[in-house]
């Protein structure tokens, strides 16, 4: 895989159009960032059975750590965290949000208390 994204190094279109990867490569890749993105591992081959127009399936998966779970991309992208864990100091929600494209030394919280 890895090779494959070496030779193909244009946009990500370009790279599923020009490799005529087999199936096992595609559904593999597919779980790789499915890991990323959150935290759990999924089937290859399970993915690869529920692939056809209309399927419609509950894929299992198996969430590989806690910490693979809570450090998922799909919660840096959101600006959210999962339920039950935060990485702010304790309190934060009682504060108004800042945004996050202002420039704050202290992040995501304000510096006053209600």
């Amino acid at each position: 895989m890895l090779q494959i994204a070496r030779d193909h190094r244009e946009s990500a279109p370009d790279i599923i159009n020009r490799v005529n990867a087999g199936d096992d490569t595609r559904f593999l890749a597919r779980s790789i960032v499915l890991l990323w993105y959150l935290g759990s591992w999924y089937r290859p081959e399970d993915l690869e059975s529920t692939s056809t127009p209309g399927a419609r399936a509950l894929i299992l998966s198996e969430v590989i750590s806690a910490k693979a779970y809570t450090q998922g991309l799909v919660w840096q992208i959101a600006q959210a965290h999962p339920m039950g864990y935060s990485n702010l100091q304790f309190g934060y929600w009682s504060r108004e949000p800042v945004d996050p494209n202002e420039k704050s030394p202290l992040g995501f919280i304000t510096a006053t208390l209600p």
